[in-house]
């Protein structure tokens, strides 16, 4: 049981495909403001716990709750909307488009992207179009990109389009982000920068789920580590508590 409250609970979640079940009766718990980790195997059912807790993909049984509010089965768009948002394995950014524009189609409620309001162009949608790109703009400063704001966001390194993608999700405000392994691929001055990211964000009062497979984060920034292996929780606890179980040490770990 988390020491703070649940804000993303599971309860008994199962997800099968054919001949493969990828989750198996999982239950989990989210505190509100804490930075938690998911790890385990490749093929341990990770992306598909992510997948179902943001609406990609529905379970067989089981139930999902986000602040007490039952959201099993919800379509992506409406548990966006609720205040959880997600990055991806592989990076989803709009190449051909401004780093700053990748941010602004992040914003939610939009008149503009309504083909009636974007034709009439009144006062109304253009201030928002002007109060979108100032909110744009702070959260480039946030994820460290404002020289950038108006390079297409392919001429960027690959750590700084995981970044843009980042800014993208922050642009819808979420309370909870879901991070699917941020620092794969990262250099280490950008996995420095990955983490002051993840604990600014923690001070602003977003709470961290992240995947990932580089241990020496996990142990380093977590608050609290689900491992996964065959699609079953096998443990959790602190850093302290993972490193001492036998279980996850056979399993995972190997030390």
């Amino acid at each position: 049981m988390s020491k703070t409250s649940p804000i993303l609970a599971t309860e008994n979640i199962t997800k099968q495909f054919t001949g493969l079940t990828a989750v198996k009766d999982l239950s989990i718990e989210v505190g509100e403001g804490e930075i938690t980790s998911i790890i385990g195997p490749n093929g341990a059912g990770k992306t598909t716990l992510f997948n179902l807790l943001t609406g990609f993909l529905k379970p067989n049984h089981g139930e999902i709750h986000f602040r007490g509010q039952r959201i099993t089965g919800l379509p992506p768009y409406r548990i966006t909307r609720l205040g959880i948002a997600r990055t991806f394995q592989l990076i989803r950014i709009f190449p051909k488009l401004s780093v700053l524009d990748n941010i602004m189609l992040g914003c939610l409620g939009l008149k503009g992207d309504n083909l009636f309001y974007a034709v009439l162009k009144t006062k109304e949608i253009v201030n928002q179009f002007y109060r979108t790109k100032e909110d744009a703009l702070i959260i480039l400063e946030t994820v460290g990109l404002p020289e950038f704001a108006h390079e297409y966001a392919n001429h960027l390194s690959y750590g700084q389009q995981k970044l843009v993608e980042i800014g993208r999700v922050l642009a819808s405000d979420p309370q909870i982000i879901l991070l699917d392994e941020p620092m794969a691929g990262l250099s280490i001055t950008m996995i420095d920068r990955m983490i002051d990211l993840i604990f600014r964000l923690k001070k602003q009062g977003k709470t961290i789920v992240f995947i990932e497979h580089n241990l020496g984060v996990v142990m380093g920034i977590s608050e609290r580590i689900f491992v996964l292996n065959f699609g079953q929780k096998i443990a959790s606890g602190s850093p302290a508590d993972i490193r001492s179980n036998e279980e996850v040490i056979d399993a995972y770990l190997g030390i």
